[in-house]
């Protein structure tokens, strides 16, 4: 091969790698954490926030239960809570779970947990980031922009 054609294959080889995979996608959004906080967005006053969730934000209910955007620790920032609906009278239990994510996974399938309330009825909820253009898991339905439910059995 000539010096002139080694070159040019060279160069072509560097810009393929150059303009290939090594792009980096932006980072997943949830405009529902960018806004200021409502009368909504307030947990209820029993409810102690896990250690390291800030910012929260109201998006949603799911069956008996409210679904909270959160803003979590720097390597899992997407974070979701969800309350369980609190009977009449039982003031000293009010189950909650949270679950956290990266920026891939939050991107790619949300991020979801499950609580089962005082009575025993499930809830669980589905946190998607803005946008969502993917498929959820069966037995799941979009019910809002950020927010993916269980399907009613």
């Amino acid at each position: 091969m000539g010096r002139p054609l080694r070159s040019a294959a060279v160069l072509a080889a560097v810009i393929m790698l150059a303009t290939s995979g090594c792009t980096e996608s932006a980072p997943p959004e949830l405009a529902a954490l960018d806004r200021p906080a409502g009368g909504t967005d307030a947990l209820p006053a029993q409810i102690q926030p896990p250690e390291g969730l800030r910012t929260f934000r109201y998006v949603g209910d799911s069956d008996a239960a409210a679904v909270y955007a959160a803003r979590g620790p720097a390597d899992r920032p997407w974070c979701v809570l969800l309350v369980s609906a609190q009977p009449e009278g039982k003031i000293s239990t009010w189950p909650a779970s949270s679950a956290c994510t990266d920026d891939e996974q939050f991107a790619r399938r949300g991020v979801a947990t499950s609580v089962v309330g005082v009575s025993g009825e499930p809830a669980a909820a589905l946190l998607l980031p803005d946008g969502f253009s993917g498929e959820v898991e069966q037995g799941w339905q979009i019910v809002g922009a950020n927010l993916a439910v269980p399907l009613a059995p």
